[in-house]
């Protein structure tokens, strides 16, 4: 009322039975305001004594799919995280009341939102035999050839105060795998965001890998993370360092 806002609702089988009436626009909704109107005024009398298990039965046949367990099911091969928070949801609300059941759905899908987005991978790539850069998992690095002086990480996620430190760990990893290395390159191309938190994290790792004498280079860096990174001061801290390939990152120095 203070601020002219209007309360709505939402219904899943109101939609569910509209869609399965054959609904494909907003128009069904303006269809069915005006025969809910027109039953309020004219023809209440008709469903006075209709039974409350017919509307039920109704409820019923148009949620029915979404009630069908192997929708759940098939969530384990493409996400296990949507597999958890679904199958619990999903018994939970036969056992429990569907509301509290549903918020345990939500704060699920929330922490395992966070805990993604606190735990990126960070893994180091290297080019295969054609050229192209590919991520290297931990047991195979012994056996994919290494660029001499160079180390290549990607960051695989947006660079924030959540998880900044673990690019820091891997950089510290990469540094005393490799007592060669002379240039380190940073793969932005999955940072899509960068918060100041991540921003120092940059600059911490320039500091640190300039005393060990790294130059620290950041590669192909994200359209959303680059406009951020040329409205701060790093713009001019990573000047003629910030390559838009990997290859012209090392290329340059070797020259070619």
């Amino acid at each position: 009322g203070f601020t002219g806002g209007m309360a709505v609702g939402g219904s899943l089988s109101k939609s569910a039975a509209s869609m399965k009436a054959g609904a494909r626009s907003q128009m069904a909704n303006v269809v069915a305001g005006i025969v809910v109107l027109a039953t309020l005024l004219f023809l209440s009398p008709l469903f006075e004594d209709l039974p409350e298990p017919v509307l039920a039965a109704v409820v019923i046949v148009a949620v029915l799919h979404s009630a069908n367990p192997l929708r759940v099911a098939r969530l384990w091969p493409v996400n296990r995280f949507d597999f958890i928070a679904g199958s619990t949801t999903f018994a939970l609300v036969l056992v429990w009341e569907t509301l509290p059941a549903l918020i345990v759905g939500v704060v699920l899908s929330l922490g395992f939102a966070i805990k993604q987005s606190s735990f990126p991978d960070v893994v180091e790539v290297r080019p295969d035999a054609s050229g192209v850069f590919q991520r290297v998992e931990a047991g195979d690095l012994e056996s994919r050839p290494k660029i001499d002086g160079f180390v290549v990480i990607r960051f695989e996620g947006a660079l924030r105060y959540t998880n900044s430190d673990r690019l820091q760990r891997a950089v510290r990893t990469a540094v005393r795998r490799r007592t060669d290395l002379q240039y380190l390159v940073l793969d932005a191309e999955m940072i899509s965001n960068l918060d100041s938190s991540g921003a120092e994290a940059l600059v911490k790792i320039d500091d640190e890998l300039a005393e060990q004498g790294i130059e620290f280079r950041i590669a192909r860096t994200h359209a959303t993370a680059r406009s951020q990174i040329g409205r701060s001061s790093l713009a001019a801290r990573f000047s003629g360092r910030l390559p838009p390939t990997l290859g012209e990152a090392i290329d340059h120095v070797a020259g070619t």
